[in-house]
């Protein structure tokens, strides 16, 4: 049985959950686990394997920033060029092809969502223990960074 297969097992029989919490769950499996450590038989998975699934997403957290940047820039520069004369049309329209082309603004994933990703791998292998399926929860041994509360406005 691959991981994927488990939380998707894992997943229904979960029953007794909210709609919220239900919600919060399919999101971090389809989002995050399966894409990444799907594929991984459930009886193999070890914590090298979460802690690459978790420098994955940093890193393309770094990418996303990057992306989102390229675009903030290009939309800046769009506001900057003036609407009347015909270069300015030309060059207005030559940049809104290439916004368009650009990959759309994204979210990067906090380090507050890394934690909750993996408190739902860590629960639904808690559950794979429990009926016998694995030895070892590599969930519980993952080190992520703290997450820094955010600051009250004064």
């Amino acid at each position: 049985m691959t991981v994927s297969e488990w939380l998707e097992q894992w997943l229904a029989g979960k029953n007794a959950l909210r709609k919220k919490g239900k919600d919060r769950y399919e999101n971090d499996i389809r989002l995050h686990l399966k894409p990444r450590i799907g594929h991984i038989r459930l009886d193999r998975l070890t914590v090298a394997h979460l802690d690459e699934m978790f420098a994955g997403i940093a890193e393309a957290n770094i990418e996303i920033n990057d992306a989102n940047i390229l675009r903030r820039t290009a939309l800046d520069e769009l506001q900057q060029i003036p609407w009347k004369g015909q270069e300015n049309r030309r060059r207005r329209k030559a940049l809104k092809e290439s916004i368009a082309a650009m990959p759309p603004f994204r979210r990067i994933t906090g380090v507050s969502t890394m934690h909750r990703i993996k408190t739902t791998v860590r629960a639904a292998l808690n559950v794979a223990v429990a009926r016998g399926l694995i030895v070892f929860n590599a969930a519980a041994h993952v080190e992520l960074a703290a997450a820094k509360r955010p600051k009250a406005p004064t």
